[in-house]
């Protein structure tokens, strides 16, 4: 069940993994509202894909800087294209 409700052509493919991050992890306060900081998404067990599609639902402004997917410890975000 995905968490939240999405707009896309089509259902989600059946085998579908939702993942919830960890905790929000705080790295920098530079103002009590200018806050760095990362978030882990962990799944229970190894997940094969061809494709990972990355859904944020944000209550407040944010970036995103850097993405890391790790297969075998392997970092292979940056040989990914983003749309």
């Amino acid at each position: 069940m995905p968490p939240a409700v999405l707009t896309a052509r089509g259902p989600m493919p059946p085998d579908t993994h939702w993942l919830l991050p960890l905790s929000l992890d705080i790295d920098h306060v530079r103002k009590p509202d200018d806050i760095n900081g990362h978030l882990t998404f962990l799944p229970e067990r190894p997940i094969r894909a061809r494709y990972v599609t990355l859904f944020f639902k944000a209550n407040i402004w944010l970036m995103l800087t850097k993405i890391r997917i790790l297969a075998d410890g392997v970092n292979v975000a940056p040989a990914a294209s983003i749309r």
